[in-house]
């Protein structure tokens, strides 16, 4: 079976977790995907890897580091500058949108309310990303 180049998942919900994963799978059974639970793990992971994922996938409320600021510290790494980053989150504030945007995230949406349309999403990210 072949497996697809991975996104991490960095969200500190375990039910966003859970819920996202099981989207991103349904939306391509052969997907890879490592859910971290804050910042801090993503920016440790990322210094530790040798195999980058191929688009991490970032809520913005978290703590104890923000997902503004943990993406701040991600772009500040030469080697994952162009590295896709995009922002899933409850928040559909003018403000952090454009922050987000701002500091060099790819894209952004609002959580979808429902499963059918968190599998939608997950598909885009997908076609969008990973199909290259």
């Amino acid at each position: 079976m072949k497996v697809d180049q991975s996104i991490w998942l960095v969200d500190d919900d375990a039910d966003d977790q859970y819920l996202f994963k099981k989207a991103f799978r349904e939306a391509n059974p052969n997907l890879q995907v490592c859910t971290l639970d804050d910042g801090n793990e993503l920016l440790a992971r990322l210094h530790a890897t040798n195999e980058p994922p191929r688009v991490i996938v970032m809520d913005l409320n978290m703590s104890p580091m923000t997902g503004l600021e943990t993406l701040e510290q991600v772009r500040l790494m030469p080697k994952f500058r162009q590295l896709p980053v995009i922002i899933l989150s409850s928040s559909s504030s003018p403000s952090d949108i454009s922050s987000s945007m701002g500091l060099g995230a790819n894209e952004y949406f609002t959580k979808p309310g429902n499963f059918t349309s968190l599998v939608k999403l997950a598909g885009h990210i997908r076609e969008k990303w990973l199909s290259a």
